[in-house]
């Protein structure tokens, strides 16, 4: 069963249950393929084949997050500003669109690790859950002429958030503009059914254990105790 904090996003307490923990919002960081070409990082030459930077670059905050106990570069831009307060709208015209009723929860730990956990935008039925983007009208344009560039975008985050509430079978993704026509104000990308994605399920868990792994022997090298997790209720 899922274990929930229950907070608001953006709120004092969800950045603190976020704080040293691999998030949904990161998977794509953990699936990051190796460098298909030569490249150049501050002055080193690294040759195809290296780890993504994308990937190193969120261990690295991970790690320091753990031994500082505090979040670190965390941006907030307008855009993303705007995003959340629409986010309110987005979740009425979805609960129209599907008759259903969406639960707020802010924030789920993985039902084993204390280590992984996801911020799910809304709970729906039994069986469901939703995740609602707001993004700017040319972002949101382009998912109106393929809505699979909206799921190629956040398939990680939806895929966290099932892994984190397991005794979900299905979840929702779809894309809200204010401003668009009613025709396309909310699109909605095909539902994703966990029975479709267990292979790719599979794959974020391995790659989770094993930065976590990371993670935990990067500190050790500093010589500093394993991290010890406060589970918030």
């Amino acid at each position: 069963m899922s274990r929930i904090i229950r907070c608001t996003q953006g709120d004092d307490l969800w950045i603190a249950a976020r704080v040293g923990r691999i998030t949904g919002s990161n998977v794509d960081a953990l699936l990051a393929p190796p460098t298909s070409r030569q490249s150049t990082r501050k002055g080193i030459t690294y040759p195809a084949g290296t780890e993504a930077l994308e990937k190193a670059e969120y261990r690295q905050k991970l790690i320091v997050e753990r031994i500082y106990g505090r979040a670190v570069g965390n941006v907030t831009t307008q855009y993303m500003r705007d995003g959340s307060d629409r986010e309110e709208f987005a979740r009425m015209l979805y609960e129209v669109d599907t008759q259903q009723v969406v639960e707020l929860v802010g924030f789920a730990l993985h039902p084993l690790w204390d280590w992984f956990g996801a911020s799910a935008d809304g709970l729906v039925g039994d069986k469901g859950g939703v995740e609602l983007k707001c993004p700017a009208e040319t972002t949101h344009d382009t998912y109106a002429q393929d809505i699979n560039l909206l799921v190629d975008e956040y398939k990680g985050q939806v895929l966290g958030n099932l892994i984190c509430f397991p005794e979900r079978d299905w979840w929702d993704l779809a894309s809200f503009q204010p401003y668009a026509p009613d025709a396309i104000k909310l699109l909605k990308a095909p539902r994703f059914h966990r029975s479709d994605w267990k292979e790719t399920i599979a794959k974020i868990e391995f790659n989770a254990l094993e930065m976590n792994e990371q993670i935990e022997a990067e500190i050790a090298k500093r010589g500093l105790p394993p991290t010890v997790w406060r589970i918030i209720e």
